[in-house]
């Protein structure tokens, strides 16, 4: 490469600098004494990466290319940084869950009475602060994770005010509502108390396009009941909640928040807008509970579950999952997944470095299989959903789940880290295929694009030292691995770390505990005890796709939203409010095509009634023939019934105003917004008051 007279001194560091004063004071003098003993030689300032790239730009004729991966990080030939791509689970999850509540407090905001504007600042700051490298990471000490997550909790609660009063004033309810953000474990005070005979639910959706898919809530009642919305009385299905479930729930919530019972139904929500159920307990539901029809004899068939979009076969005996097939193909997939658990290292001859928050370093190169027959507890099947259960040990169990038309499979996992043995542990679900990937497969990026990955070609000391750390890559939502003609994609419900370390396979890290510190900041193990103390118990989920190549892309990215931004419930009880008669929350005109998804709407400045919009093209080019295509949308349908006076483009982070981009919305055009693929797109829209 070529050479400039321009010369980058990075200025910073993790743990160092603290007495700034004293620093820049320092510097300060350098400058001043450089430049005065060498003028006209050497020019010493203050500067920017901006400013550098700009000046290096036009002194370079030619520019080096990176062909290979930034990832894996190591900073020594045993030390991997890739356990933090899935430390710390509930946490990660944690930020996740309360980001869609964030977006979906963010846009009811703009719809709520001047007393409850404001509500949204504690979680934007809380959420903001866990974005921290040393936050959603998992390399804190325990006790700056539980500040987080208490920080996270408080801004929760004040959203949950917010949008329970604006939403049941513009439905025109009395009552008072709450979110239930325990529904994972079945803990809900709403729902499992008796003496509620009647609720109301209301369900908001936060994407720009109207959904439909089933929900399940805890009961206390086999019997369930009988639930009914604008389209009329609704097919409810009662499901028995599991031992593990009902273990969970009580030391998560308390036994008596716990519900004995699941009721599963279908709601429909319009583009950012909202739907009102009432659930009435005193009739039951449409197909209650009954254990002689919904329990299936396990014996020596294979054991089948199947709707109408994807069927997934089970040995009877040894409960391992056999094949998969999305009906889109010509043929069945044999594929099998698995448990598995990597001891973790606590130094050796060839090396002191230990596994914990920041390093992954297992004690060897494979993986124990956590049960070679997992016992299979339930076998359930409705009209809505259908499921296999399957317990491998006292502290680790799984549910495969498949809903009524949908075109995934749901593998919903509880697992603690048990270290009785006084061994650390990272628990993974290998998923195990004949597709032949050729040691290749792809993470996504923030959501976004999908990153290039391939076996032993990252950034890598040069002996191969740690064979399954250093293959270790984060995904954010979705991995997925092919070839020419089928893919296996699953979306994740957090932050995790993924390998393909044999052709057709993939790992998914799901929890890991510590006993030993890595000493990259922490100095304490990644030891999480749970509210037991007996550790943490974490349950997560993926949503696992088999499709033909063709048909995989346009899935992956409908699911990926609907994963990522779940509905919001919200439940009443007995107490009452006065109905604010002023608030509405009008519909949407129009919803946006399936390929563009409204990243922000929101509040900007309250005395000059303007409002952030960010829109964003979610297919790269070419990755879909159709989809890839440039979409045009109107920002005139983000603000139904409301009257746009004038629109500015800004840059990306909102701080400027974008004259680079000729197409500006206007009246004229009815504020039509044209977006390539991939491309963000930023407004200030003023509206009349």
């Amino acid at each position: 490469t070529e050479s400039s007279n321009h010369f980058l001194i990075p200025m910073g560091s993790d743990f160092n600098f603290r007495q700034a004063e004293d620093f820049f004071s320092n510097i300060d003098k350098l400058i001043y004494y450089t430049n005065k003993k060498y003028s006209g030689k050497i020019n010493l300032f203050y500067s920017t990466p901006s400013i550098y790239t700009k000046m290096a730009r036009a002194a370079y004729s030619s520019w080096p290319i990176n062909k290979e991966d930034f990832f894996p990080y190591g900073d020594a030939p045993h030390s991997y940084w890739t356990g933090y791509f899935t430390s710390r689970p509930a946490l990660k999850r944690m930020e996740r869950y309360g980001m869609a509540y964030l977006q979906a407090c963010k846009q009811i905001e703009t719809h709520s009475n001047q007393d409850n504007r404001g509500q949204s600042i504690q979680l934007r700051h809380a959420i903001g602060v866990a974005q921290h490298h040393d936050a959603v990471s998992g390399t804190e000490k325990q006790v700056v994770a539980y500040d987080y997550a208490k920080r996270i909790s408080i801004g929760l609660k004040n959203c949950e005010s917010l949008i329970s009063s604006t939403l049941s004033n513009a439905a025109k309810l009395s009552n008072n509502f709450f979110s239930c953000h325990l529904l994972n474990v079945s803990v809900c005070d709403q729902t499992v108390n008796p003496k509620n005979q009647s609720i109301k639910m209301i369900a908001y959706n936060s994407l720009a396009i109207s959904r439909k898919e089933i929900i399940q809530i805890p009961i206390y009642s086999s019997n369930g009941a009988s639930v009914s919305g604008s389209e009329g009385i609704i097919i409810t299905q009662v499901i028995p909640n599991s031992q593990e479930t009902i273990r969970i729930g009580s030391i998560e919530g308390g036994a008596k928040r716990t519900g004995n019972y699941t009721l599963a139904f279908q709601i429909q929500i319009p583009p950012l807008g909202y739907s009102v159920y009432t659930i009435d307990f005193t009739k039951p539901a449409t197909h209650p509970y009954l254990p002689y029809r919904n329990d299936i004899n396990i014996n020596s068939n294979d054991i089948l579950l199947e709707n109408s979009e994807i069927s997934l076969s089970f040995n009877s005996t040894t409960g391992e999952l056999i094949y998969i097939n999305n009906h889109l193909m010509s043929s069945s997939m044999n594929m099998t997944q698995n448990l598995y658990q990597y001891y973790s290292s606590i130094g050796n001859k060839d090396s002191e470095q230990v596994s914990s928050a920041y390093i992954f370093r297992p004690t060897k190169n494979s993986a124990d299989l956590i049960n070679i027959n997992p016992i299979i507890t339930n076998v359930i099947k409705g009209p809505l959903i259908q499921e296999i259960r399957q317990k491998l040990t006292n502290d680790i169990s799984q549910v495969v789940r498949l809903y009524k038309n949908e075109s995934f499979a749901e593998f919903e996992y509880s697992v603690a880290v048990n270290i009785s043995d006084g061994l650390g542990k990272e628990i993974i679900s290998r998923f195990s295929t004949k597709i032949e990937n050729m040691n290749e497969w792809f993470t996504d990026s923030n959501s976004r694009e999908m990153q290039y990955r391939v076996k032993n070609h990252g950034n890598l000391w040069p002996n191969m030292t740690e064979p399954v750390a250093q293959n270790y890559y984060p995904a954010t939502s979705a991995v997925f691995l092919n070839d020419s003609s089928v893919r296996l994609t699953i979306l994740l419900d957090r932050a995790q770390g993924c390998a393909s370390l044999d052709k057709g396979e993939i790992e998914l890290m799901l929890h890991r505990r510590t006993l030993e510190a890595d000493h990259r900041g922490t100095h304490e193990p990644l030891n999480e005890t749970g509210a037991d103390g007996n550790g943490l118990i974490v349950r997560t989920k993926h949503w696992v796709i088999v499709a033909p190549q063709k048909n995989s892309s346009s899935l992956q990215k409908s699911l990926t939203e609907r994963l990522v931004y779940e509905p919001i419930l919200l439940f009443s009880d007995n107490t009452q409010h006065e109905i604010d008669q002023t608030l509405s929350l009008p519909k949407m005109k129009e919803e946006f095509p399936e390929n563009v998804h409204l990243l922000t709407k929101q509040i900007l400045n309250d005395n000059e009634k303007s409002y952030l919009v960010r829109v964003n093209h979610i297919y790269e080019v070419n990755e879909d023939p159709i989809l890839s295509q440039p979409a045009t949308i109107s920002l005139s349908s983000v603000f139904p019934e409301q009257q746009i006076v004038n629109v500015d483009e800004l840059s990306l982070s909102a701080n400027k105003i974008n004259t680079n981009n000729p197409q500006k919305p206007t009246i004229q055009n009815n504020f039509s917004v044209l977006l390539n693929p991939m491309e963000i797109r930023t407004f200030r829209v003023f509206l009349s008051s």
